[in-house]
């Protein structure tokens, strides 16, 4: 087994290697051309490089994605053909750019760079070693969307899916997919099943671009600071603060897990254009948005609310030159809204046509200067905005009929996208009775409650007081020098995060994706230049930053968050499949399953549609590509019992005391999967001896194991419910004699019927 991962992994690495090789260099030339290096902002080439060219693949894969939903067939070869080009493109690039590169890639032998390329590179070893005995929750409906999604991206099957044709990260990890395929029939192997590309190719790519971008990260605190000890510090708060989070590891598979340090990385460039009031920082700035849009739809309205609070904060800062880089970051966010709404396509073009002439104009007048001459309606417009919003939702909007569709019913204090690991910040307990919980945890994660509570005060108040502390040193002492990053979380909670227009801003801005704007509060750059601001209040900065980083150690100890068991790489498991993630045992059935379906059903090639069945491995339609399983529990986060669903009931059973043992229901369930439609069932034996004894009349075991037993449902078999009138009367009186345990009629005192005369019987009649 292990033999066969280390084959696969190696051409799945081959090609990332391959894709990182072109990054590194496009963002040796990127960074080369912007930053100079006396002032170099980030250590490293790879992720900037490999955002950009995603930003690029976007704008080919949005081209071909129109004419095959205009009905023009582009086959996956041309996706392949036109990525391979941009790849080349990219580093013929990178040569004419020789000069910036070569100075870029000296920066990497210079003493304080070493300590972090070594440090990169042992916490992305620890990631991988960590992630090859995680086992993905396949209940979860993310890897139930998305597995299918990228394995059949190309085919034209999922154009009804909206937004989602229009991320290029999924084209391109499905391109990725196409190119393994290729490598596989090379090595005359046969591909891995989709499941195992969709678990580990992701992996491979986001863990080294989320540990490199946050080092960077660390370089920008310790540019901005100073003092390179003290932003090591402050770097280490934040990173409590922003990427001490399981989902990072546990489903690398989705573009949302690298949204957020996108959102970092362009809010560290949109700082950087401001200090160093070059303009040109915006095409990046631009480039860095569109691969943040490509890997998330909710990154549309979170990257149009940062630009607003980038002209909101020109504004009142009286900056001269936004209104250009504002033009130059709009195509990105302008293509996704003319997708979001195609009728407004030529209006979107034509504010655009316009806006550009008016900058020409001024700029052929030399009237540069009026952007710093509207610095009052600056603080005009912050204040304005939420006012009208709260007026409106006073009089009526939006509707509640629309606050239903679009929020589904939540309200600010509910714990909205749990899933996604984004915090309500100010949930308020109910009853008030404990203050040690004035607020939600800042990202949840799986551990005891009792130990959550302090982790939740500690960390959520540690974060609103630096922002409102940090907020009130750069209006009242540093007014002249105030800190982009921390008006970044103070406008945005002043304009769009506050219960008092969230029910506004969900319906018509964010929808049910309200929670993701707390990107803009919780990063690496945001959190430590707060920390940082804060800090500045005190003569002792150092005593005050060590007491920081003290309580949030404080709090990760007391809430039991080293990363137990997420964080710590397990000894080799051979029960485990690192491949699939998952329990070897349940596999190794679903491939028995497999190869009976082979052996016994000369027609599964063209079966009529999907094998159905009813399963309790999680993930078994994922497990074979060689058969289609349909699986009637599908999508379900957690079994529960629906009174008024009796297959529920009975077929999604997870607890003993769901059903009481022994109940006369089990014995439908013959009827149930006739009515349902049910080929084959895998019951978790733990939990359903009985449903198993009531299924005997109608089934056949394939193959069981500890945990585990496959049922064939055989249609021609006698059912209970089909039999004649005077047998059903005999079967009741009898206490449904078939499967009944031998202590029944002991207990009960009833002499145990003839069970073979009786089945005979019920054939007969």
């Amino acid at each position: 087994m292990q033999a066969q991962a280390l084959e696969v992994l190696k051409i799945y690495q081959g090609l990332i290697q391959q894709l990182f090789i072109v990054s590194f260099f496009l963002g040796a030339a990127i960074k080369g051309l912007f930053f100079k290096e006396k002032k170099q902002v980030f250590t490293f080439n790879t992720p900037i490089g490999f955002f950009v060219l995603l930003a690029i693949l976007q704008v080919v894969y949005y081209i071909f994605t129109l004419k095959s939903l205009n009905g023009v067939n582009v086959d996956v070869s041309v996706y392949m053909q036109y990525t391979k080009y941009i790849c080349y493109g990219a580093l013929a690039f990178s040569l004419v750019c020789i000069v910036p590169v070569w100075r870029s890639i000296k920066n990497y032998w210079q003493w304080g760079t070493i300590p972090r390329v070594l440090l990169a590179c042992v916490i992305t070893y620890w990631y991988y070693k960590t992630f090859q005995y995680t086992a993905i929750n396949y209940r979860l409906d993310d890897i139930n969307f998305y597995e299918p999604f990228i394995s059949s991206r190309l085919s034209g099957a999922n154009e009804n899916l909206y937004i989602y044709i229009y991320q290029g990260y999924y084209t391109l990890l499905s391109v990725l997919n196409e190119f393994a395929n290729i490598e596989f029939a090379k090595a005359a192997m046969t591909p891995a099943a989709s499941i195992v590309f969709a678990a580990w190719m992701p992996s491979l790519l986001c863990i080294p671009l989320l540990t490199f971008t946050a080092i960077d990260l660390e370089t920008f605190i310790e540019k901005r600071t100073k003092k390179p000890l003290l932003a090591w510090i402050l770097f280490v708060s934040a990173f409590i603060f922003c990427c001490v989070d399981y989902w990072n590891i546990h489903n690398p598979n989705t573009g949302n897990t690298l949204r957020r340090a996108v959102v970092m990385l362009v809010i560290v460039v949109l700082s950087e254009m401001i200090r160093s009031k070059k303009p040109s920082y915006a095409i990046l700035a631009s480039l860095l948005i569109g691969a943040n849009i490509s890997l998330s739809s909710s990154s549309f309205f979170v990257s149009m609310i940062l630009l607003y609070v980038f002209v909101i904060f020109s504004m009142i800062t009286k900056r001269k030159t936004y209104f250009l880089e504002l033009f130059l970051m709009l195509p990105y966010p302008l293509m996704f809204a003319m997708q979001i709404k195609p009728e407004y396509s030529k209006l979107f073009l034509l504010g655009m046509g316009v806006y550009g002439l008016i900058l020409l104009v001024l700029k052929l007048l030399k009237k540069d200067g009026i952007d710093a001459k509207l610095s009052i309606v600056g603080w005009v417009v912050l204040a304005l905005v939420p006012i009208v919003m709260v007026v409106a939702q006073h009089l009526g909007y939006p509707s509640d009929e629309l606050k239903l569709i679009m929020l589904q019913g939540r309200k600010f204090t509910s714990p909205i996208n749990h899933f996604d690991q984004v915090p309500d910040l100010i949930k308020m307990p109910q009853p008030f009775t404990n203050i040690f919980v004035p607020f939600k945890e800042v990202f949840p994660i799986q551990i005891h409650e009792d130990a959550q509570q302090y982790r939740q005060s500690l960390l959520a108040c540690m974060y609103w007081i630096t922002l409102v502390a940090s907020c009130g040193v750069v209006f009242v002492k540093r007014i002249k020098k105030v800190s982009f990053e921390v008006m970044v979380g103070a406008i945005t909670v002043i304009t769009f995060y506050n219960p008092f227009v969230y029910d506004f801003v969900g319906s018509y801005l964010t929808s049910v994706g309200f929670f993701r704007i707390t990107d803009l509060l919780i990063s690496i750059p945001t959190v430590g230049m707060m920390l940082y601001a804060l800090c500045y209040i005190s003569k002792k900065a150092w005593a005050q930053s060590i007491v920081l980083v003290a309580i949030s150690f404080f709090a990760l100890i007391k809430a039991e968050m080293f990363y137990i068991p997420y964080l710590v790489p397990e000894e080799n498991r051979e029960d485990f499949n690192i491949l699939y993630h998952t329990n070897q045992k349940d596999l190794d059935l679903v491939h028995s399953f497999e190869s009976f379906i082979m052996e016994h059903d000369e027609d599964y090639e063209s079966h009529d549609g999907p094998y159905r069945v009813v399963s309790h491995i999680y993930g078994t339609q994922y497990f074979t590509d060689t058969l289609e399983l349909k699986n009637k529990l599908e999508d379900r986060f957690a079994y529960t019992v629906v009174e008024t669903d009796e297959f529920e009931r009975l077929f999604c059973r997870k607890y003993p005391e769901i059903v009481i043992p022994g109940s006369k229901e089990y014995y439908h369930g013959c009827s149930l999967a006739f009515d349902s439609d049910i080929e084959y069932i895998f019951l978790d034996s733990q939990y359903n001896l009985e449903l198993q004894k009531g299924l005997w009349t109608c089934s056949n075991i394939l193959g069981t194991d500890d945990t585990f037993t496959a049922i064939y449902v055989d249609p021609e078999y006698w059912d209970w419910e089909l039999t004649h009138s005077e047998t059903m009367k005999y079967k009741v009186e009898n206490h449904n004699v078939v499967g009944i345990d031998e202590d029944y009629y002991i207990e009960n005192k009833i002499e145990k019927p003839d069970e073979a005369a009786f089945i005979e019987s019920c054939k007969t009649e």
